[in-house]
């Protein structure tokens, strides 16, 4: 599959409240974290969508970078992509942009690992789920 056939993932869209600003008058690190945080859920839930096999997701990193300040009535989106797909996990870049895209906050990557949830273990990503996965990156697994 190359870049043109690739399948787009969902933006996620929020707006920054005024309880997400601190002192200093701009979202404070947490509330980044929680809208990337339900941004990955979202993709998450778009690469893997069937909950009745007993696996989920767990976190292993996440890198934020801070380009931009973000006051209290922003309304952002959050882009992503599928920047690797390994054996166990999935690595996402996201990147929160205003509205138009024209100006971007802040970015993340993270690797989350495919985890068994009774277990408590990572385990391998299924090959139809692989396969699924794939189709959204512009570089094949």
């Amino acid at each position: 599959m190359n870049a043109n056939s690739m399948r787009d993932l969902p933006l996620f869209t929020s707006v920054v409240h005024p309880w997400h600003c601190d002192a200093m008058g701009h979202m404070n690190t947490r509330f980044y974290a929680a809208i990337f945080d339900d941004a990955s859920f979202q993709v998450l839930d778009t690469l893997a969508p069937d909950k009745s096999d007993g696996l989920g997701w767990a976190d292993i990193t996440w890198n934020i970078v801070y380009r931009n300040e973000v006051k209290a009535g922003t309304c952002v989106r959050v882009a992503s992509k599928i920047a690797a797909l390994g054996n166990k996990s999935v690595s996402i870049s996201h990147s929160m942009e205003s509205i138009d895209g024209q100006t971007v906050f802040a970015t993340a990557d993270m690797k989350i690992a495919r985890f068994n949830l009774a277990e408590r273990v990572s385990v391998a990503i299924a090959a139809q789920t692989r396969a699924h996965i794939s189709s959204f990156m512009a570089e094949p697994a």
